[in-house]
């Protein structure tokens, strides 16, 4: 309770009302836990700690995620996987272009939507991709040594 009230005030800071925020305990099951992402519009990571499994899960579930590039690795795996999905315009460059960011992408209804249709097949394919280069990484190797 007492987080959820530095989060209440720190938003009303910017003129976020509490009405607006939701808090969410713990689910009993995975697909609750990704039916929540259809209440999703843009998944807004953490900084200086990127979400790496729930960057992958939101964009599974069709919500693009927004990221602060950071100088180490915990702060840069989000901005490796939106750029393996070709979606490296989600890499915020500081505080400030991920504000905007957020609040551009917040409002652009039909860009989320085209978003969300086609992130499924965004992400397999990068996967397929990936796997393919590696896949022909671990070929060379093998010719090599013999």
């Amino acid at each position: 309770v007492a987080l959820q009230d530095l989060v209440r005030s720190r938003f009303a800071k910017y003129g976020v009302t509490s009405q607006r925020l939701i808090f969410k305990g713990r689910l009993d099951s995975n697909e609750e836990h990704f039916q929540e992402y259809s209440n999703v519009d843009v998944h807004l990571d953490t900084h200086p700690y990127n979400g790496t499994t729930t960057t992958c899960d939101a964009l599974w579930m069709g919500v693009p995620t927004l990221c602060q590039l950071g100088d180490s690795h915990r702060s840069r795996v989000s901005a490796s996987i939106m750029s393996r999905v070709d979606l490296a315009e989600f890499v915020c460059d500081g505080t400030e272009d991920y504000i905007q960011k957020a609040v551009d992408l917040a409002g652009d209804f039909s860009r989320l939507n085209r978003l969300r249709k086609g992130m499924r097949s965004r992400v397999f394919w990068s996967g397929k991709v990936l796997a393919n280069a590696l896949e022909e990484h671990y070929k060379k190797f093998m010719a090599a040594k013999k």
